[in-house]
């Protein structure tokens, strides 16, 4: 038995002191076995001349690890012009390609102003008190604005009229839609003028005011985005692309982060569009302006009414 433990005892004190060392190499690189190098390419007109664009993948391929290289239009590049990029683009795929390099295509949606029945929306709430007469006025000012001069206008959406039991919660037979005991002014585009006049029954009631704020970039579940793609593709399908991505891909209409905390902010903006209602009722058959409600209310003791309202529409944001 003693044997046994001055055996092991011998065997802890050597690897303690050292005895039996591993050796360590260095290397200064790994071989790339699972995944890409990316680089990300701001390609612009400038690079179009004299070829200058050949001689920047070069240098990529000889002085750089990146062996997938997307581009990406930038200083009034354009990748939708097709007469202009179809050839640049055949001669840099294939110099790529010959370098042992991939390139992937990265194309920017429709920037151009569309009509307000066309535009992406972004659904901001507000909760008042109605008085005794069941009225109430209430001025909403657009919020969340990145680039004022993508706001196109701002109107009315939707009014609930529930009576409120706590935060969160109201007496499910009282929930009512009162939007047409509602009128609408808009001064100006940022400024939507609202009076409420739901009657008497309705004093004390909580109105749920739904506004909309228009973008001049198109919704998303407009076939003329998807069409804009399905052409690009087609234009340059005889080029033997790796790949297409999206970049941002959405409306940049929501003030960053940083500059909300900033201003101590907190954004509650919501997507909606008809179409995208329309897309919401065929999936779930239940209209989209109720899902808004649900998002933020349930009836007493339907706690779960929510949870399903956020978890639906977030699943259905993710397409």
């Amino acid at each position: 038995m003693k044997l046994k433990q001055l055996s092991v005892l011998s065997l802890l004190f050597a690897i303690l002191t050292g005895c039996g060392k591993t050796e360590i190499k260095y290397h200064d690189e790994f071989k790339n076995a699972h995944h890409p190098r990316v680089c990300y390419w701001f390609f612009s007109p400038e690079l179009f001349e004299n070829d200058q664009y050949v001689r920047d993948l070069d240098s990529i391929a000889d002085n750089t690890l990146f062996d997938l290289v997307f581009l990406t239009a930038r200083e009034g590049a354009d990748f939708y012009d097709y007469d202009r990029m179809h050839p640049i683009f055949k001669k840099l795929v294939a110099r790529a390609h010959e370098k042992g390099i991939k390139i992937g295509l990265q194309l920017w949606e429709n920037i151009e102003p569309v009509a307000p029945a066309d535009a992406q929306r972004m659904v901001v709430d507000k909760e008042i008190v109605l008085d005794d007469f069941g009225k109430a006025k209430y001025t909403a000012k657009v919020k969340y604005i990145r680039f004022p001069e993508m706001l196109a206008k701002c109107d009315l959406l939707k009014v609930y009229a529930f009576r409120k039991t706590e935060d969160g919660f109201y007496e499910k037979a009282t929930l009512k839609d009162i939007t047409d005991r509602c009128t609408a002014e808009t001064p100006d585009k940022e400024t939507v003028k609202i009076a409420i006049d739901g009657g008497r029954d309705l004093k004390g009631y909580t109105a749920y005011i739904l506004t909309q704020q228009y973008s001049t970039r198109g919704c998303k579940f407009n076939e003329k985005e998807t069409d804009r793609f399905v052409a690009a593709f087609k234009a340059y399908s005889d080029i033997p692309f790796d790949g297409f991505a999206l970049d941002e891909y959405g409306n940049k209409f929501i003030k960053r982060e940083h500059v909300l905390e900033a201003e101590r902010d907190t954004f509650y903006g919501r997507w909606y569009t008809p179409r995208m209602a329309d897309a919401y009722k065929s999936a779930y058959g239940e209209p989209l302006e109720k899902i808004l409600l649900d998002m933020r209310y349930a009836p007493v003791g339907e706690q779960e009414v929510r949870m399903r309202a956020v978890n639906r529409y977030m699943d259905f944001m993710r397409g």
